[in-house]
């Protein structure tokens, strides 16, 4: 069976909770992780398997080509931007709530999203 690869843009808490449970999943592999802040890195290098990419740069993550899908664990004002960047990379994508802070954002990440055909 082939395995989802996932990627994660953004360190915090649900985060590493989402990191924990890609890798209990037949289905999931977590390939990769984009945090800018420092702790956040270092506490992925530490916990999760050796071949995990961890890079403090989210458009790093984004131009992988081995991911599959994005959880983007972002602070929420940054929700739009990075659905819009995932889209256009042709990204799957897996956001926290709220996905976007009015329907005007909702509508315009829609236009990238339905063009593509991306899961979102």
């Amino acid at each position: 069976m082939m395995k989802i690869n996932w990627g994660i843009i953004g360190g915090g808490q649900i985060a590493k909770l989402f990191a924990e449970s890609i890798n209990k999943s037949f289905q999931g592999k977590f390939v990769s992780i984009a945090s800018k802040n420092l702790e956040n890195r270092i506490y992925f290098l530490k916990r999760f398997i050796s071949d995990l990419k961890i890079v403090d740069s989210y458009e790093d993550l984004l131009n992988d080509d081995s991911i599959d899908v994005i959880y983007i664990a972002l602070i929420n004002s940054l929700h739009k931007e990075y659905i819009i960047k995932s889209a256009l990379k042709n990204k799957n994508i897996l956001v926290e709530k709220p996905a976007c802070l009015s329907a005007q954002d909702f509508n315009e990440c829609k236009k990238y999203l339905c063009k593509r055909s991306i899961f979102f």
